[in-house]
């Protein structure tokens, strides 16, 4: 008899643990669903940070839009990233917090997290990756400052998110 007891009491206990184990992996990333690509990442533990996004047109210098152009943001403190040479292109390709190719109307859309809850200062680089098919531009590097008018509140976690839209970028043709 008492080993039938012990027998359903660790049977009972493992389900137990594998249920409490299950449902811990849910609300421990609060209402928030499972991160997927493109979506924000979750912040846990109090990790503090900001959420950026980034909507933008890409143009030539007159006024139209260009396709497949590359956009990228990295830090502004990191100027070496913004050189294009093959000592750092490893380094600059894996140090960039989004990127995205334009669309047929020159649109971008660009969101990221930083870690860095005091950064609020970025590198926007377009590049055209795609030769002669659309034209030829030369790569641009211009700084972005998100403030407290891009401000739209905080995330689930408590980090804040800010927005800034209609940012136009002209790209110059290469001679």
């Amino acid at each position: 008899m008492g080993i039938k007891i012990k027998s359903l009491f660790k049977g009972f206990s493992v389900k137990l643990l594998q249920i409490l184990g299950i449902t811990s992996l849910f609300t421990a990333c609060g209402d928030n669903p499972l991160p997927v690509y493109g979506a924000p990442v979750v912040a846990m533990y109090g990790v503090p940070g900001n959420y950026f996004i980034l909507d933008g047109k890409v143009t030539d210098d007159s006024n139209n839009p260009i396709q497949n152009i590359r956009v990228q943001v990295t830090k502004a403190q990191d100027p070496e990233l913004r050189q294009n040479t093959e000592e750092n292109q490893t380094e600059r390709e894996f140090s960039y917090y989004d990127f995205f190719y334009t669309d047929e109307n020159g649109n971008f859309h660009l969101d990221w997290n930083c870690y860095d809850s005091g950064t609020k200062n970025f590198i926007i680089t377009t590049e055209d990756i795609d030769g002669e098919a659309n034209g030829s531009f030369n790569t641009k590097n211009e700084s972005i400052e998100f403030t407290d008018t891009d401000f739209t509140g905080e995330t689930s976690f408590g980090n804040e998110k800010y927005h800034k839209t209609g940012n136009n970028i002209s790209m110059e043709i290469k001679e």
